[in-house]
């Protein structure tokens, strides 16, 4: 946790004030007596205390593919990591994991499961998915969508 926390000071030193530092973290790695929520709280509570301003709650990846096959893996899987990090440590969090419908973001943002979404696979699967899905987030929005010929659709 040493390193995590030494190099998030150094970050939040340098980047401005006025803009967000997001920390990415493996919440659970799936490993028997490894990382967990247990250990992921307390860092995302000093994370806090030193100016990072959101947790993005992740989970396995650290032990290799062979852990990630054994870990359960469902539409809004982190979800939980996210809310169970912004209750207890009172930091802003990040929910990925399989999120592919926004109804299914929304609803998690709805119950206060996570301050923000990430829709990395869809994303990956469909790269022009923000504008042909605009539609079905409603006039709600404030999503701006780039022209799909410039690569960043």
């Amino acid at each position: 946790m040493r390193f995590a926390l030494e190099v998030s000071e150094v970050v939040r030193a340098e980047w401005p004030d006025g803009r967000p530092v997001f920390f990415r973290v493996s919440a659970v790695d799936n490993l028997a007596g490894g990382w967990d929520l247990e250990n992921t709280v307390p860092l995302a509570r000093e994370l806090k205390r030193l100016g990072i301003d959101v947790i993005d709650c992740s989970s396995g990846g650290v032990g290799g593919s062979n852990v990630l096959e054994r870990a359960r893996r469902y539409p809004g899987h982190q979800a939980a990591y996210a809310e169970t990090v912004r209750r207890e440590a009172s930091i802003a969090t990040v929910a990925g994991g399989l999120i592919m419908e926004p109804t299914h973001a929304e609803a998690i943002l709805w119950y206060g499961q996570a301050d923000l979404i990430a829709i990395g696979r869809q994303a990956m699967e469909t790269p022009t998915s923000r504008c042909t899905r605009r539609a079905s987030w409603g006039s709600r929005t404030n999503m701006r969508c780039c022209p799909c010929s410039t690569g960043s659709g």
